[in-house]
């Protein structure tokens, strides 16, 4: 009498898709008979699900990916040129077991009967992709080979403008498989090991995902490229000086007359993509009033009254303003479309210019305007809004 495990999560699975748990019993035809779940993070139980048997296979579904997002947190450093983003990921355990009702009305329950333990990261690729993950190799998983291996980005070939901040973030098993990155200047052919990984990431052989700061004025300042980056492409190394992913190459793009301004935002993959905007921008405040009405007179402490007609009248008691923006890219390739769409539907954005600094904003548009140009390049317009609203004091 046992648990078998039919089907599980892949390893490394993205946390807001399905992530399925099939198990069979022979049990099954006993009194009230449920297959039961008890799902584990670092020995602490964060819950308990239950499944009927399917009246005609047998077999108990579980679907944990409620209880793994629960341990998931977006974890990012403006500051740092690397860093560990331990919160992104988890390492779960699912205990399974069953209950039911014996012949003597006893209720009997046997838990932890059989084990499975797998890593989920904060991803939620579309249903095509997460299909391709469950059928195919993992292309984000750096844990061999080099071949077909990508950070956890939706571009191969990123346009920046400006002091636009970048990071490639990777999906290890080994931190040993990311150990350097390797820059190549795609306009010289120079390549250039860049990065060792801080002490405490070393020789950790955990799932874990680490972020790189690779735009291009980060790299002009630590690197030994005697000119500034314009064209590069950057793949991680292992502690051997094997390369263990494929190329991401950037496209540094010239001044434009407007200020820049760049937004940040989680991708789907669960790394950090930006987007410039060099087109002009439009700066709008939105205040918002609530009023009251005063129709009495002034009555001072000394019980005398003031009737002075300035205190009559309609009054505001509480006034809040936002600051909107709507910014424009000026022209870019056709091919950053895929980057526009990620970035309208990522529930985590934030905002960096020259005057205001980085600060989080939410997209006003529910949807975008693409103005398509000639020679496969387009415009692109949204709007944002801070998400920080200001009051003024009380009249």
């Amino acid at each position: 009498m046992s648990i078998t495990i039919t089907n599980t999560p892949i390893n490394y699975s993205p946390v807001y898709n399905p992530n399925i748990y099939i198990v069979s019993s022979s049990l099954t035809g006993e009194d009230s008979f449920r297959y039961v779940a008890d799902i584990y993070s670092g020995g602490t139980q964060l819950g308990r699900l239950k499944s009927v048997p399917n009246p005609i296979a047998g077999w108990g579904k579980f679907d944990i990916s409620g209880v793994a997002q629960s341990e998931m947190e977006v974890q990012h450093s403006f500051d740092n040129g690397v860093f560990s983003t331990e919160s992104s990921w988890s390492s779960l355990e699912a205990r399974f077991g069953w209950e039911y009702v014996d012949s003597n009305g006893e209720f009997v329950q046997i838990l932890n009967n059989t084990n499975n333990t797998r890593i989920y990261f904060n991803a939620s690729p579309t249903y095509k992709e997460y299909t391709e993950l469950q059928n195919g190799s993992h292309p984000y998983l750096i844990s061999g080979s080099a071949t077909g291996k990508y950070p956890l980005t939706v571009r191969r070939e990123i346009e920046t403008a400006g002091d636009t901040k970048q990071w490639l973030t990777y999906l290890t098993n080994d931190h040993n498989r990311i150990r350097f990155l390797e820059i190549r200047d795609d306009d010289t052919s120079q390549e250039e090991i860049f990065i060792d990984l801080p002490s405490g990431l070393r020789n950790n052989t955990d799932g874990k995902m680490v972020a790189f700061r690779v735009d291009g004025p980060w790299l002009d300042d630590n690197t030994a490229y005697p000119d500034p980056l314009i064209n590069y492409s950057v793949r991680s190394v292992n502690n051997v000086g094997n390369p263990t992913s494929e190329w991401v190459s950037f496209r540094r793009l010239p001044c434009a007359r407007w200020e820049l301004y760049s937004l940040y935002y989680l991708n789907r993959w669960g790394g950090i993509d930006s987007f410039s905007f060099n087109g002009r921008t439009d700066e709008r405040y939105n205040v918002r009033r609530e009023t009251y009405k005063r129709t009495q007179p002034r009555i001072n402490i000394d019980g005398t009254v003031d009737w002075d007609a300035q205190l009559h009248g309609e009054r505001v008691y509480n006034s809040t303003y936002e600051t909107n923006y709507r910014l424009n890219s000026g022209w870019v390739r056709e091919d950053q479309q895929e980057t526009v769409k990620d970035l309208m539907s990522s529930p985590l954005v934030w905002m960096e210019s020259t005057k205001l600094g980085i600060q989080p904003v939410v997209l006003n548009s529910n949807d975008f305007e693409i103005k398509h140009g000639k020679d496969g390049v387009i415009s692109i317009r949204v709007d944002v809004k801070v998400t920080e609203p200001n009051t003024r004091q009380r009249s």
